[in-house]
């Protein structure tokens, strides 16, 4: 999936993990982020 970074799960997910030391990407899974429940997910930084 590819959302808008207007999106409020992108804005969510910016302000919870926007400083981590990692940039190559993250998995997320069991979470509720901006009332969206994520079941497993894997997460690409782009800059």
């Amino acid at each position: 999936m590819i959302l808008a970074m207007a999106d409020p799960f992108i804005k969510e997910l910016r302000r919870i993990f926007g400083k981590a030391k990692s940039v190559e990407g993250m998995r997320l899974g069991g979470q509720l982020i901006a009332d969206r429940f994520i079941d497993d997910a894997y997460v690409y930084r782009i800059s």
